[in-house]
């Protein structure tokens, strides 16, 4: 048996590549299994942590079209393909490829069939399995890897498909020149290696000639057909020694060319490849116009040329490049190729990294810009380190503008934060040393003794280790694939390779830790001191560059992030080895598992690797767990019309379903239901063949004119719009759930981020449908084969079961997705999103239904608990209960009036001491459920006993519970049994319609309870607001002021007025968060003790509602 695979981004091959090109490429060895031979060599089986913002983070290498224009692919040094829809540059998919550490999975190359089902894409892939350089054909409406082409020669550096979609050619690097393929079964029809330099680009004419561009200076025309390998004709490009690009006119009698190392374009006669002309590059500053293509009549290129040195163009000639030009300002970094789409425009991909699309009227329609931020020369501008490392500032932008602060204990991303005192910025002299010759150098020296880089390595940045670090004088140097620890004359004492270019490197005072700014947009922390290797990397930042989300982690992938979505931004690449494609696996899927943030404060502070450790075990082999998670697949809905929303909402009970109708039909003379095919591409193409129907239909969100002119607003994953009916009240859905091996547990169903699965009790539609058993076949060893490759088939086939849920919906966009977790709750599977768009009401409409029944006033509706009198012997509590009954008095009294307060009183409940046992808090909060409306607003405060405990299920996963009343002993079996776990707090919150609630848990009575405990409870609570106290103190504090506790107390201050702004007539649920969230800590500091307030908002759309009125209002 092969041993674990340890592979810290290790370089396996390199090429050479912009700074912002290699992504995260750690392999979590912690998760790792024993290797097994997956190809025709290892390849790492265990997990490969990886960024994923939606869009790319690396270099954009090239794109690709269909024949119609619907889709456009896109291949990046990211590693990743992905799918967008061609009108608005809309997500529609990401395809992944095996990776290792290092650049192999890197992607050059793409193409697409005519009929956009079929994409090929390679570059640097396979290579490091040993059996050669890989094509991979993708399933793109199944986006699913289809098969593979191993044994290539070299690096493949463009692909293309033939008009007439007979041929695939590829372009090779090194000398291995050209190979033409059968594009039905992919035999090797034609190759040339008679190159003497690496083939760069390659381009179809019409009539199905073929022209490539090669390093070696020559252009090279072959035949259609390719009877003969030879070209027809080969010429010496005229213009320079490194043509880089190729493009036929589009009645395929020119051939124009772009240049790596030219400011220059040329446009030959594609009969004999002599010169015609040369277009005027008159205006523009150095660089090159390496791509070219032709829109319609006009010439375009583009690459590092720019008429002021700031953003590289693209120049558009009409007349074919005879006539005028004119300049379009298109990217930051070169342009990596140009292609013409097929009703006008054309789209770019650049090494910002970015991609995007000119209309023909020379206007970006839209650019895709990469989130990551630039570090490049951050040394430069903002770059410092508290003297405990926890705290870091640098820049988003290259030369370390536009600053930002990262503050690891407070959690919080700050833009343009004040300065700070304590804060070390990294310098090239120090005590006894000095660094010279660094900057952008290959010969760096320390007291002029030189520091051996590898064969190809430029140094990047550099710090000398300022004099609190103690011990001998020691420099950090940071180079294109390494951080080194090197002593005054330049000897490595330690070393840790990188993923990225090195960009900025400094390191705190104590002498603890080190922070680098990586080019693949990360701030990493390694030890220098402390127990820990020196050099070992300790957790890894990637700031997004929205400047508000962001994501901490280790490197066992136990991980923090911002509220506002940062738990979406990274995720697990793992290499499937059955069928030899790859799987992804987002933090947020298993959430409840690695989001863990105190564990990445101890990973900093150098606390937690016992505990780190013992979680790890717990939680096993990721792979095993990720193979768990169950399938779902989405088949039908319907549009149910207002007045018939009577329907009961959920997924319950077992009846017989009927079968999938194969056309519309109608139910109960009421519903339009029709079959549902939420994969993004399909609507992409349903869409272009089919003109828009009166019935809904389903189609792909709409361009991005329709959204106004900002191209770089925000993206969120890929998703299916459908348009539904005027005066829709809800949308019945009908899906297939399957186990695959570890039970299914909860499932979920959420709207625009809110969990409403429990809104109305179930209709009783779900039921178990088991496939039908199969005989199980002989065992047959896998035939050796040159082409192509199927998938394995599975062994046993998966358990199905169908439900029904009904999900209620409001005017404009209802963006709808299902969750399902294996049995255990620790990871789950996710639908497809689906945005259901309700038009919005006319006002004639509105006024004819407020004619039929005025609207009465909405209630505020409260439910308290309050528990002191627990059963267990030493578990009582003195301050529970008077917490809870100060907040009922405070909010009966201070009703706002806009609110309805006969009804108000009437409707809210308290329970105290016995009576709130676990079936009366239940009860209570399912008749809340059920009376109500959307308009109200709704407060639960629980204070008790709040407890994390390991699920009876699966110790990995902890359950935060509310201790009820009625728990007969301080026991986890008793706790499991017995108390209010949060997956059924959740359920219960999620049934209430109320669009206003705020859930205030004061549950710290007893002790810790972390903010990573805040933030596992709310994720799936999902939309309502949360104010909860947080300590991470074992032992509890009596109370602030003999009456009440600390949480309890800043909350009726601010109910009290002190949460109330000037200019306000009320107390909002806004005010009284951020109000808690100040005052607890320092209310607690008065008492020499540690508590906080977390207040949850969802981070996006923030929606003020009345709490209290003023005090001169109170009733």
């Amino acid at each position: 048996m092969v041993g674990c695979v340890f592979r810290f981004g290790r370089r396996v091959t390199r090429r050479t590549i912009p700074a912002v090109a290699v992504l995260v490429g750690a392999v979590l060895a912690a998760l790792c299994v024993p290797a097994a031979p997956l190809f025709a060599g290892d390849a790492s089986s265990g997990a490969f942590l990886r960024i994923e913002t939606g869009r790319h983070t690396a270099r954009v290498n090239r794109l690709a079209t269909d024949a119609e224009g619907r889709l456009i692919a896109t291949v990046s040094n990211d590693k990743t393909l992905r799918l967008w829809s061609r009108d608005g540059g809309e997500p529609l998919g990401v395809l992944r490829v095996p990776i290792e550490s290092g650049d192999e999975g890197a992607l050059y190359a793409v193409a697409l069939s005519a009929d956009g089902s079929l994409a090929v894409a390679a570059g640097n892939t396979g290579s490091s399995w040993g059996d050669g350089v890989t094509l991979y054909l993708f399933d793109v409406k199944g986006q699913r890897l289809k098969a593979r082409l191993p044994g290539q020669p070299h690096v493949v550096n463009d692909l293309a498909i033939s008009p007439d979609g007979r041929f695939v050619a590829g372009a090779f690097g090194g000398n291995a020149g050209l190979r033409v393929w059968d594009s039905g079964n992919f035999r090797l029809l034609a190759e040339d290696t008679a190159y003497e330099g690496r083939s760069s680009a390659l381009a179809f004419a019409p009539d199905g000639r073929l022209a490539t561009a090669s390093y070696d200076g020559n252009i090279r025309i072959y035949d259609s057909g390719f009877k003969q390998a030879k070209p027809a004709v080969k010429r010496k490009a005229p213009g320079g020694a490194s043509p880089y690009s190729v493009s036929f006119s589009p009645d395929g009698s020119l051939l124009a060319v772009g240049y790596a190392d030219a400011l220059r374009v040329d446009v030959l006669s594609a009969k004999d490849l002599k010169l015609a002309y040369s277009p005027k590059t008159t205006g523009l500053v150095g660089g090159s116009l390496a791509a070219v293509a032709w829109d319609g009549t006009a010439l375009v290129a583009a690459g590092t040329a720019s008429p002021d040195g700031t953003r590289n163009v693209l120049r558009r000639w009409v007349s074919g490049g005879k006539g005028a030009s004119s300049d379009t300002p298109l990217a930051r970094d070169s342009i990596t190729q140009l292609l013409a789409l097929p009703d006008g425009g054309v789209a770019f991909s650049a090494a910002d990294p970015s991609w995007g699309m000119v209309d023909p009227a020379k206007r970006i329609a839209y650019a895709r810009s990469g989130d990551a931020g630039d570090f490049r020369d951050v040394q430069q501008g903002s770059f410092a380190l508290s003297d405990d490392g926890l705290v870091v500032d640098f820049g988003l932008e290259q030369g370390g503008k536009r600053p930002m602060r990262f503050d690891v204990l407070a959690r919080s991303l700050t833009e343009g934060a004040e300065a700070r005192s304590g804060m070390t910025r990294p310098s090239a002299e120090g005590r006894d040393v000095i660094v010279t010759d660094w900057r952008n150098s290959r010969a760096p020296k320390v007291n002029g003794h030189p520091v051996k880089l590898d064969t190809g390595e430029w140094a990047r940045s550099v710090a000398v280790l300022p004099p609190g670090a103690g011990g001998a004088a020691r420099v950090l140097l940071g180079g294109e694939f390494s951080l080194r620890l090197v002593d005054a004359r330049g000897a490595e004492v330690a070393r840790a390779d990188a993923p990225a270019a090195v960009w900025g490197v400094m390191a705190s005072a104590d002498g603890r830790l080190a922070v680098a700014a990586l080019g693949d947009g990360t701030l990493r922390w390694y030890a220098l001191s402390g127990g820990a290797k020196p050099l070992e990397e300790l957790a890894a930042l990637f700031p997004h560059r929205d400047g508000r989300r962001w994501v901490l982690w280790t490197p066992e992938a136990f991980f923090d992030h911002s509220e506002s979505g940062g738990e979406t931004l990274v995720g697990f690449h793992l290499n499937d080895p059955n069928k030899k494609g790859t799987q992804w696996l987002e933090f947020k899927q298993v959430y409840r598992v690695f989001q863990a943030p105190e564990l990445v404060r101890g990973k900093l502070r150098g606390t937690a690797q016992a505990e780190i450790d013992a979680r790890l075990a717990a939680i096993g082999d990721i792979r095993l767990l990720n193979q768990r998670r169950p399938k779902i697949a989405l088949l039908e809905y319907c549009a149910v019309p207002r007045a018939s929303r009577g329907l009961a909402l959920g997924t319950g009970a077992t009846d017989t379903v009927p079968a999938v109708p194969s056309a519309p039909v109608a139910v109960e003379a009421a519903e339009t239901c029709l079959p549902l095919d939420a994969t993004p591409v399909s609507r992409a193409f349903a869409r272009a063949k089919e003109p828009a129907p009166s019935t809904p239909v389903p189609s792909v969100a709409k361009a991005v004119a329709s959204k106004g002119t900002t191209p770089e607003a925000p993206e969120e994953e890929p998703r299916v719009t459908i348009n539904l009916p005027a005066g829709t009240g809800s949308v019945r859905l009908r899906y297939r759930v399957e186990d695959n091996g570890g039970g299914i547990g909860s499932v979920d169903l959420f709207r625009n981020g809110r969990n409403v699965s429990g809104e109305e009790a179930s209709r009783g539609f779900a039921r178990a449908k088991p496939a039908p058993e199969t005989p199980t076949a002989p065992a047959v060893s896998a035939p050796t084969v040159s082409g192509p490759v199927a998938p394995a088939s599975p062994a046993a086939p998966p358990v199905a079961t169908e439900r029904t849920s009904a999900v209620r919906v409001e005017a404009n966009s209802n963006r709808i997705q299902i969750r399902a977790y294996n049995g255990s709750d620790a990871i789950y599977e996710r639908s497809p999103m689906v945005d259901f768009v309700v038009p919005a009401e006319q006002p004639a409409a509105m006024a004819a239904t407020t004619e039929r029944a005025a609207p009465s006033k909405p209630r505020l509706i409260t439910f308290v608990v309050g528990i002191n009198a627990y059963r267990p012997a030493g578990a009582q509590l003195r301050f529970a209960r008077a917490d809870a009954e100060a907040f009922a008095a405070t909010m009966r009294q201070r009703i706002p009036d806009s609110y309805d307060r006969e009804q108000s009183l009437a409707l809210s409940t308290t329970l105290y001491d016995e009576q709130a046992s676990r079936s009366a808090i239940v009860a209570g909060l399912e008749a809340l459920a059920a009376e109500a409306r959307e308009d109200d607003t709704v407060l639960l405060y629980l204070a008790g006993h709040g407890l994390i405990q390991p699920s009876a299920k699966d110790p990995s996963v902890k359950l935060y519970h509310f201790i009820t009343q009625d728990v007969t002993a301080a026991t986890a079996e008793a706790v499991n049994a017995q108390a209010l776990s949060e997956k059924e707090l959740n359920r219960l919150v999620s049934g209430i319609a109320a669009r206003n609630m705020l859930v205030l848990l004061d549950t710290c009575h007893s002790g810790a309870v972390s903010a990573g405990t805040v933030d596992k409870l709310y994720q799936d609570m999902g939309g309502r607001y949360l104010l909860a106290a947080s300590s991470e103190e074992q032992e509890a504090l009596d109370s602030y002021n003999g009456r009440n506790g600390i949480f309890a107390h800043a909350v009726l201050e601010g109910l009290g007025g002190k949460a109330m702004l000037p200019g306000d007539e009320a107390i909002y649920n806004l005010t009284l968060g951020q109000y808690v969230n100040r005052a607890v800590p320092r209310l607690a500091k008065e008492k020499q003790w540690k508590q906080s307030a977390i207040f949850k908002t969802g981070g996006n759309e923030l929606s003020p509602f009345a709490l209290a009125g003023p005090a001169g209002a109170a009733q």
